[in-house]
C-alpha cells in the first residue's frame, strides 16, 4: 500500500472517499496520493503546525532523497521501499517537534504514546512499514469512516463545523491531537 509519512487531512479525506466508493485500500491510497499531489520526496515529508508556524518533518532514508524519486512505478504502485536511516537524531527531533507543537492539545496524552512507540521501534524498518504503522494508528483513531447518505445529510451541520477546525494541508495528526475521534467529521 502506498502510504506517505503522516499524510495530510486532505490525503485522508480523499482516501476515505475512495474506500467508501468501493476501491480497495491499495487503490484508494494510490488515488489519495494522486489527489493530494504526493510523489517522490513527498513520501517522506509532512507538515505540522509548530508554535512559530508550519514545520516540515522529513524522514531520512538510506540512499538519500534521490531514491524517493524512484519509489513509484508507472502504474502508481510502490516499488521496494528504502530503509529508514539510522544516522542522526531524527527520531528524537521528530518526537520533540510533535511535543512542542501539540503537547498542550486535548488528545496529546492519549495519542502521543502510540506515535512514540512507532518511532522508538522503527530501527531497521522500511519507510513503507513505518508509514503503514502510523496509518494504522490514524485509522484506529478515526474508527469506522463509513456513513451512509441519510446519516451524512443529518450530520452535515456537524461536519461543516469541524471542517473549519482542520487545516487540510498539514499532517492528519494535527487534527487528531486537537479533535480526537471527531476528526472524522471534518474528513467526510
Amino acid at each position: 500500500m502506498v502510504i506517505p509519512f503522516a499524510p495530510s487531512a486532505e490525503w485522508y479525506a480523499s482516501y476515505l472517499r475512495a474506500v467508501a466508493s468501493g476501491l480497495s485500500a491499495d487503490d484508494a491510497a494510490v488515488r489519495a496520493c494522486t489527489a493530494a499531489g504526493v510523489a517522490g520526496k513527498a513520501f517522506s515529508r509532512t507538515l505540522i503546525t509548530g508554535p512559530q508556524g508550519p514545520v516540515r518533518l522529513t524522514v531520512p532514508v538510506d540512499g538519500g532523497a534521490g531514491v524517493l524519486k524512484r519509489m513509484v512505478g508507472g502504474d502508481g504502485r510502490l516499488l521496494p521501499s528504502p530503509l529508514l536511516s539510522d544516522h542522526g537524531k531524527w527520531r528524537r527531533e521528530h518526537l520533540g517537534a510533535w511535543n512542542a507543537a501539540y503537547g498542550r492539545t486535548p488528545y496529546f496524552p492519549h495519542l502521543f504514546p502510540e506515535l512514540e512507540s512507532v518511532y522508538n521501534s522503527s530501527e531497521g524498518e522500511s519507510l513503507a512499514g513505518f508509514s503503514l504503522r502510523l496509518h494504522r494508528i490514524v485509522m484506529r483513531w478515526l474508527g469506522s469512516p463509513f456513513i451512509d447518505d441519510e446519516n451524512r445529510v443529518r450530520l452535515r451541520g456537524v461536519m461543516m463545523e469541524y471542517e473549519t477546525k482542520v487545516n487540510s494541508s498539514v499532517s492528519i495528526f494535527d487534527a487528531l491531537f486537537r479533535l480526537g475521534r471527531n476528526t472524522l467529521f471534518a474528513l467526510l
